[in-house]
């Protein structure tokens, strides 16, 4: 039975045939025993062979195909097995009975094969058996639409992200799980500086499948970065007080939203309640610095971004947040060594470069600074009026520069969002 298909709900005493033809009472209990024998023939076979047993493994594929021949990657196993044992012209036979049901049999078995790896946690195997299944055709995409969305996220992971959108763009016309499309395209646009496309495809989630929370905390994410912060508490409180895997990061999204309204003490509260929930959760302790460092507690930010840095040292966040805080006490060469020249993202912001600009400016370096400035305009520039709202009055000195670069207008809309989040 194919993925997505539903069956009628019925009572005890009339049951599921009630007012529905035999026939197709009959289709159904067909296609549900075919399925199910079929993939257990299949799965059988997938893990024989896996386990180097491979004549067990041909007569399980040979099962398969019997209790559903529509199923083409089970005729591909069993061929490959077939041509290794000496039995080419069988193998040719398998295929082409395989491809009587569907002239697209050999690019739908690459996507079933694809779709077998990923449930196996074999991502890169299953983002290449779909691209050779792309290659061959891109019908590829409308035979497993939801599979390509969930292999389009992994691609998101990896920076692959024009990919990715390509991807969830194949599968849009065909995908059942709206909701999941939605918040992939959402995430890949938001994660490629496009917020407002991102926002359209969140709220698109949201409509699609309202029980869901991932959609909302992407929401949240936009409306932070407007600074339309209210709203985003919101939208985060929800993801928050749900069951959602993501509540926690809800909660420290909360934390650095109450940071930007200037609320600190609110702020750290919010750190201590995802604390609570969870000890061992490291990130707490970056958000808990940032938030120190707001209320000039230098020393118990220094402890906090060290804590982070050591339990998560492959991201810059940590990292961002000590240099800011050598910039608060002073230590602008120390500074530079943790403030780099790249773009920044939704959590990191553009701190990267407006930290490095400050630094620099403590240096008396104004034309490094300036270059700094101006290419963070140019690359992250809806970034940059939350960036100054978080480094706060460490950030002011950068104002005649962002002025002289054309800045003046959007800072003005900065303070209207702020306005309007107060």
């Amino acid at each position: 039975m194919t993925k997505g298909t539903a069956m009628p709900s019925g009572d005890a005493e009339s049951g599921p045939e009630a007012g529905i033809s035999q026939d197709i009472v009959q289709r159904w209990r067909e296609a549900i025993r075919r399925d199910t024998f079929g993939n257990y023939h299949h799965q059988m076979g997938v893990a024989l062979l896996a386990q180097g047993e491979r004549a067990p493994a041909l007569a399980a594929f040979e099962r398969a195909v019997a209790t559903d021949p529509r199923r083409f990657s089970s005729a591909r196993n069993l061929a490959h097995l077939l041509v290794d044992d000496g039995q080419p012209d069988r193998a040719r036979a398998v295929l082409e009975h395989a491809r009587a049901h569907d002239p697209a049999a050999d690019t739908l078995a690459l996507v079933e094969d694809a779709d077998d790896a990923f449930d196996a946690g074999k991502v890169d195997q299953a983002i290449a058996l779909m691209r050779e299944a792309l290659a061959v055709g891109a019908q590829a995409a409308a035979h497993r639409p939801d599979s390509f969305v969930k292999l389009a996220g992994e691609l998101r992971n990896r920076d692959r992200l024009d990919e990715a959108l390509q991807w969830c763009d194949l599968a849009a016309p065909h995908a059942q799980d709206l909701g999941h499309l939605h918040y992939q395209r959402g995430l890949i646009l938001m994660t490629q500086g496009r917020h407002d496309e991102a926002e359209r495809e969140a709220r698109a989630a949201i409509l699609a499948a309202p029980e869901r929370t991932a959609a909302r905390f992407l929401l949240g994410h936009y409306l932070r970065i407007g600074l339309e912060l209210d709203a985003a508490l919101e939208f985060y409180g929800q993801v928050r007080d749900s069951s959602d895997p993501m509540r926690l990061w809800a909660g420290l999204m909360t934390a650095y939203t109450l940071l930007l309204a200037g609320r600190p003490g609110e702020a750290m509260a919010a750190c201590e309640a995802v604390r609570l929930l969870d000890p061992g959760f490291a990130w707490v302790a970056v958000y808990r610095g940032l938030t120190h460092l707001a209320m000039d507690s230098f020393e118990k930010a220094a402890v906090d971004f060290e804590e982070g840095s050591r339990h998560l040292p492959d991201y810059m966040l940590p990292r961002l947040g000590s240099g800011i805080l050598k910039i608060a006490q002073g230590r602008f060469r120390e500074a530079l060594d943790d403030l780099p020249d790249q773009t920044g993202d939704l959590n990191n912001l553009a701190l990267g470069r407006l930290g490095r600009a400050l630094a620099l400016l403590g240096l008396g370096e104004v034309a490094e600074a300036d270059q700094l400035i101006r290419k963070a305009l140019a690359e992250e520039q809806l970034l940059i009026a939350v960036s100054l709202r978080l480094l706060g009055r460490h950030g002011e000195a950068l104002g005649p520069l962002l002025s002289a670069a054309g800045y003046r207008e959007l800072m003005g809309n900065a303070a209207r969002h702020g306005a309007n989040a107060s």
